[in-house]
């Protein structure tokens, strides 16, 4: 569903879905977001700079 709505709602075919980390393995958009919430959210997880604990 991901993949259809970024190429046909928004006209974006240059990204992988799923998308890939550097070291090649899928990253789970669902579980990132969950865990991201869980978390406080993105501004929360950017200001305590804790994205390699969220990694």
């Amino acid at each position: 569903m991901i993949d259809w709505f970024l190429r046909n709602k928004l006209g974006i075919n240059s990204r992988s879905v799923p998308p890939y980390s550097e070291d090649n393995r899928k990253i789970d958009l669902l579980h990132l977001n969950m865990v991201v919430k869980r978390d406080g959210g993105y501004k929360n997880v950017t200001s305590n700079n804790s994205w390699s604990v969220v990694a």
